[in-house]
């Protein structure tokens, strides 16, 4: 029973590969959204293309962490496995990354959010907002979209 009192959206066409397993990787835009109530509710989605080269069966996870008034990124929520792809996949395969949330930032300063990706098994080449050579010309984009919702 809330009322949408802001909307704010970030995009980003930058391009994210790895080969590397038990490091988290920033992926996609940085979104700044200030609350103008402490009590409003903040309900985030996220939106994704990729691609995946699975040489080992493997698992890719994102997170979306939070960062308030500069304050250190905080994990908001994490998917632990947000795909899971076999070895005799024998190619390239595409993938979609989302997160939807509705978070509680309790805070009318500045709050930032960001996506974060991680890959189970090294040498699997894994891509965040990267479809090249499934889909020509390679117009992938990330969208992070905040939206404040006044209790």
């Amino acid at each position: 029973a809330g009322l949408v009192v802001q909307v704010v959206q970030a995009e980003s066409t930058t391009k994210v590969e790895t080969t590397a397993n038990g490091v988290w990787i920033d992926c996609g835009a940085v979104l700044s959204i200030t609350p103008t109530f402490s009590s409003s509710k903040v309900y985030l989605s996220n939106s994704a293309t990729g691609i995946v080269n699975a040489t080992n069966n493997l698992s890719v996870a994102v997170r979306l962490l939070r960062n308030v008034n500069g304050g250190g990124w905080d994990i908001v929520i994490s998917r632990a496995r947000q795909a899971y792809v076999s070895s005799n996949l024998g190619g390239y395969a595409p993938l979609h990354y989302g997160i939807e949330y509705l978070d509680s930032p309790n805070t009318t300063l500045t709050v930032e959010y960001k996506i974060q990706l991680y890959v189970t098994e090294a040498g699997s080449n894994v891509r965040y907002n990267d479809v090249e050579g499934l889909v020509s010309p390679n117009t992938s984009k990330s969208t992070l979209i905040a939206q404040e919702i006044a209790q």
